[in-house]
């Protein structure tokens, strides 16, 4: 229990006199935050005040940047939690002004909503195609863990023989039809596959 100076309990005070004051002022200092009103109780003879105490049932901690009793957090101290802690996926984990955790900026891969740390999450892909990460074509889709999936992605069509590809388009990597054996000549062409296509080379 902290006790007031004698001058806040003087003789002008009525007989349950309540003098407000701040519950930061309190010495020595309590923790408490900024904002709540203390209330000092005197009790007042004829002569002389006979007892005094603080009430500081309108203090609250919350607010001084500190996790006490029964807080789950306070501003930027979220006492080691972070969103995966609390079973989310990813994200960034607040505090609101009431000293609870705030999961607003926390996300659930597999939800079906693309959030926070999330490249996709199911079906949705976010827009995204195989030609956003440098393919041709193909079907872009999604991990389990909402990280893009490129396996079916193709870079056959973009007109370069990628390491995958035989050839493409009209890139032959110069080979023609007497590369094939056909010493009669003709055109070697590329399939939509990416494949030599030798239907007009001849013996």
């Amino acid at each position: 229990m902290c006790f007031p100076s004698r001058s806040r309990c003087s003789s002008n005070a009525t007989a349950a006199g309540l003098l407000a004051t701040a519950c930061t002022s309190i010495r020595p200092p309590t923790g408490f935050a900024p904002g709540g009103l203390i209330s000092v109780s005197c009790v007042i003879t004829a002569s002389s005040f006979t007892g005094k105490s603080f009430d500081t049932s309108g203090c609250t901690y919350c607010g001084n940047g500190q996790v006490n009793g029964g807080e789950s957090c306070d501003g930027g101290d979220l006492n080691g939690q972070s969103c995966s802690t609390l079973g989310y996926f990813a994200g960034s984990l607040g505090c609101s002004g009431s000293c609870t955790f705030d999961t607003s900026g926390c996300s659930i891969c597999g939800d079906g909503a693309v959030g926070a740390g999330e490249a996709c999450d199911g079906g949705n892909l976010a827009g995204h195609a195989c030609t956003d990460f440098g393919y041709a074509a193909g079907a872009l889709s999604c991990y389990s863990n909402c990280t893009i999936d490129t396996s079916a992605c193709t870079t056959c069509g973009n007109g370069v023989a990628d390491p995958n590809d035989a050839c493409d388009g009209g890139d032959l990597r110069g080979y023609d039809c007497y590369s094939f054996g056909y010493w009669g000549g003709g055109t070697l062409y590329c399939d939509a596959y990416c494949n030599f296509d030798v239907t007009y080379c001849y013996f």
